[in-house]
């Protein structure tokens, strides 16, 4: 196992590390910051920017109106300002101008130019930039090698996929077709975009896993021993318009804006964790516009603006009153919060746009253009905070 890797591990288990699983766009929802734009318009309110919000393991990284903004602990490059320091304020990342989406995976963010072209920055232990090399993080963006023509990008904890024009999908780095990696480069890697699917309209990128929605519905990887993985189609989830993957869970969402997940978190799902058949509904949810799944816990925004979050307390405020979910300046050790199974809507959020997930936080963006962080925020700008 690699000293990177073991390092990484060592961080989200036992030094509180903060991170990410990316909030995936719903597709019935892709014109949300749009339309919210439209309705502050006119209503005569400010506009709210166009923008997108994203987190890695230790970070969160924004979008707006063509700039990109990240900030957190910054181990692997994260940030993309050339260093490898903390930082706890925002910071402009150059070399990625003219973006038009983002995207962050475990450690590391991609963006989609304009032109067409990809840029990626951080981690880079299994060459999930797509510089063709691999190994050393990139402090600042580097351009995804000899890819033209993407209209999708999403970048999962050790690999990084492309929806180009046309509908093929190309992935590189490694577990790209939820083969365990093993932590062996040289086996698992994927140096170069490679062609996965064709046809794709949709993906949905997680942690260990990548999902792609065809004319016959949305497919998955299987490993095949000896043999080249290939798609499997997933008919539980024929009415899906959207799937967000994390670390141990995973959810889709409706046509009829209802939630549905499993993985190991959810006792229907075992002994099958990653098989959305064993899906259950989560009840007790408004309309849903976006899904964000973290390290045990998931949130998703609601058509009145609210983020509704469940699993466990560590990202979302909601907690039993003898528990306190905000660290204590104590060194006497405190008890682990216990599970939420129903959703609870977020104290102090209103307005929200947009939602991410980290491995024990959550952000979310409000009307007004505002970020709003709770859970482990150490790492995050001081402003974005919840108050306790």
């Amino acid at each position: 196992m690699s000293r990177h890797i073991l390092a990484l591990l060592a961080l989200t288990a036992c030094a509180g590390a903060t991170g990410g699983v990316r909030a995936v766009e719903m597709e019935a929802a892709r014109s949300t910051t749009e339309a919210a734009s439209r309705g502050d318009a006119s209503r005569g309110a400010p506009k709210t920017p166009r923008s997108e919000l994203q987190a890695t393991i230790d970070g969160v990284c924004e979008l707006v109106d063509g700039i990109v903004r990240c900030a957190g602990r910054n181990m692997w490059g994260e940030v993309g300002d050339g260093t490898r320091e903390p930082h706890s304020e925002w910071v402009r990342v150059p070399g990625t101008e003219d973006a038009v989406q983002l995207s962050a995976g475990g450690q590391h963010v991609c963006v989609r130019i304009k032109d067409g072209t990809a840029r990626c920055w951080g981690q880079n232990e299994f060459a999930q930039l797509g510089d063709g090399v691999g190994g050393e993080p990139r402090v600042a963006p580097v351009n995804v090698a000899g890819l033209r023509d993407i209209e999708e990008l999403r970048a999962g904890l050790f690999h990084t996929c492309a929806r180009i024009r046309g509908g093929d999908v190309l992935c590189w780095g490694g577990k790209i077709d939820s083969v365990p990696v093993r932590y062996d480069r040289a086996a698992t890697t994927r140096l170069h975009p490679a062609r996965i699917s064709r046809t794709a309209s949709q993906l949905a990128v997680g942690h260990e896993r990548t999902y792609a929605k065809t004319a016959e519905g949305w497919v998955t990887w299987a490993p095949q021993r000896g043999a080249p993985p290939v798609p499997r189609l997933l008919r539980a989830l024929d009415d899906a318009v959207d799937v967000s993957s994390g670390w141990a869970d995973e959810c889709a969402l409706t046509k009829r804006g209802e939630v549905r997940c499993w993985g190991a978190s959810h006792p229907s799902s075992y002994p099958r964790p990653h098989d959305p058949a064993a899906a259950q509904r989560v009840p007790d949810l408004p309309p849903i516009m976006r899904l964000a799944v973290g390290r045990a816990h998931a949130c998703a925004l609601g058509d009145d603006g609210l983020i509704y979050c469940w699993g466990e307390l560590h990202g979302h405020l909601r907690s039993p009153p003898s528990l306190s979910l905000w660290p204590s300046p104590s060194p006497s050790p405190s008890p682990s919060p216990s599970p939420s199974a129903a959703p609870a809507a977020v104290a102090g959020i209103r307005d929200a746009i947009d939602v991410t997930a980290g491995f024990d936080f959550t952000c979310a963006r409000l009307r007004g253009g505002n970020v709003k962080c709770w859970g482990t925020t150490d790492n995050l700008p001081a402003e974005t905070a919840l108050p306790q």
